[in-house]
Formats: structure tokens, C-alpha cells, sequence
């Protein structure tokens, strides 16, 4: 994931979403959501650091919705399909997104009562970022490795749709 930091001019304006439909493989249209995550998280760093109420609570907003879009889409389509090769790790993952769910609900709370902080923001954004390298080096290596051909372009239908239905 990009490093880099948006401007706070820049992170003032909503994201516009503009997945891949297209994509032909599984594996560019899961590492796009990380791309797309990271443009929020860069936004939300922004929003913090200008300690704008408004502005942070609708970046917040905007990336719990596609984090949680996100993690559902894993945990339903693919852990499934790599579990019986690679349980263990299937298990560290969604014991990863648990933790990730739990501190996303915790900040939450706190986008809503005005109190969240660039501190904790940024340890958000560590943590994704470190969880995304993760994924990309392990569960979208997988996907790609063991699913056959057809099947990976079955998921891409599911998860294209799933896209489709959420940018109405």
C-alpha cells in the first residue's frame, strides 16, 4: 500500500470509489479494496490531523463501510476455499480480522463522541497496512496458487456484483 500522505485539501473531498469491474484476475480486484482502503485510511489520517469533527466522522464513516464490505467478502468467499490447504493460516487471518473488527468499533465509538485522535488513527492505518502485506503475501498468493481457473473467476462475478450493489 502507498505510503504517502494526502493533503488535508485533498483528504476534504469525498472518495470516489472507482473499482476495477473489469478486472480479469482475482487477485488485482482483491489488491485494488487495498488500494482503495489505503486512499480512505490516507483520508482519515488527514481528517484527524485537522481535528474537523464533520470532515473526520464522514472519512470515518466512509472507511468502516469499505473495511467492513471488505472483511466480509474474505471471510465468506475465499477463507472457505483456502481453509483445507492452509488452516492454520486461515485461522491466524480471521483472528486478524476479529482484532481489526474490534478496534474498528472501538474507534468508531470515538469518531462518534468527537474523541478520536491521530494517535490512534495512525495505529489503525499501521495495522491495516501490516495486514493487507500480510493477505497479499498469503491469502491472494493462495487464491491464485490453488483455486482453479474457473472458480477464481466465479468469485470475481460474486465480488464484482458485490461491488456493483454497493456503489448504488
Amino acid at each position: 500500500m502507498a505510503s504517502e500522505k494526502r493533503s488535508a485539501s485533498t483528504a476534504l473531498r469525498p472518495i470516489r470509489w472507482e473499482h476495477p469491474l473489469g478486472a480479469s484476475k482475482l487477485r488485482d480486484h482483491l489488491l485494488h479494496d487495498h488500494v482503495w482502503l489505503d486512499s480512505a485510511l490516507n483520508d482519515l489520517a488527514c481528517a484527524a490531523e485537522a481535528a474537523e469533527p464533520q470532515e473526520l466522522l464522514r472519512a470515518w464513516s466512509e472507511l468502516e463501510a469499505g473495511l467492513v464490505r471488505h472483511l466480509d467478502a474474505e471471510e465468506r468467499e475465499l477463507f472457505p476455499l483456502v481453509a483445507p490447504f492452509h488452516a492454520a493460516a486461515v485461522d491466524a487471518l480471521r483472528d486478524e480480522h476479529q482484532r481489526i473488527r474490534k478496534l474498528v468499533t472501538e474507534l468508531g465509538l470515538r469518531a462518534e463522541l468527537h474523541t478520536l485522535r491521530k494517535d490512534a488513527v495512525d495505529d489503525l492505518v499501521e495495522a491495516l497496512r501490516r495486514h493487507a502485506e500480510h493477505e497479499d503475501r498469503t491469502l491472494y498468493h493462495w487464491v491464485e496458487e490453488h483455486l482453479p481457473e474457473d472458480t477464481r473467476r466465479h468469485l470475481l462475478g460474486l465480488l464484482a456484483k458485490t461491488v456493483r450493489a454497493d456503489l448504488r
